[in-house]
């Protein structure tokens, strides 16, 4: 009876840990994969999941004014931008809900507490390809999305 107990407890501690997505992805190529699927489907509260979080941003504040001596002001304004930058560069890509993610490059660069990357998503769409590129940012072992959407390029070829 104390066994069933226990595991009726562990199974109850599970749930609740579980019912909250982490934030970020533990991969670029997720993060590229998730930063596509919210701009095809257009899940602004997905996308959201993958800008930081407040801790996450807590964090990357003491990183940035350390490494750079700028600061970032809060964290509303700062994911408010991303989020603004995410509605603009959707409204530029247009209807993309047919379209299917080819694959991603990705340029690292690292400073004195960082590692960020730019990450460059290329997908297909009625034989188009079409490429953007956006930042990215290592911290607590999860990548995240920081904005600066840019269209590359779109056309018939690859």
């Amino acid at each position: 009876m104390k066994t069933i107990h226990i595991s009726l407890i562990i199974l109850g501690l599970l749930i609740v840990s579980c019912s909250k997505p982490e934030p970020g992805s533990i991969e670029l190529s997720n993060l590229s994969k998730k930063v596509f699927d919210t701009l095809k489907g257009g899940d602004e509260s997905k996308f959201e999941l993958l800008i930081p979080d407040e801790k996450t941003f807590t964090l990357y504040r003491v990183v940035v004014e350390k490494d750079s001596g700028k600061s970032l002001g809060d964290m509303d304004n700062f994911n408010g931008e991303i989020i603004n930058e995410y509605k603009n560069f959707r409204s530029v890509l247009g209807e993309i809900n047919g379209a299917t993610h080819t694959n991603y490059t990705e340029e690292l660069a690292k400073t004195k507490a960082t590692t960020r990357a730019v990450i460059t998503t290329k997908f297909s769409m009625d034989g188009n390809f079409t490429k953007y590129k956006f930042d990215a940012v290592k911290l607590n072992g999860r990548w995240f999305c920081m904005g600066n959407f840019q269209l590359i390029q779109s056309s018939a070829t690859n």
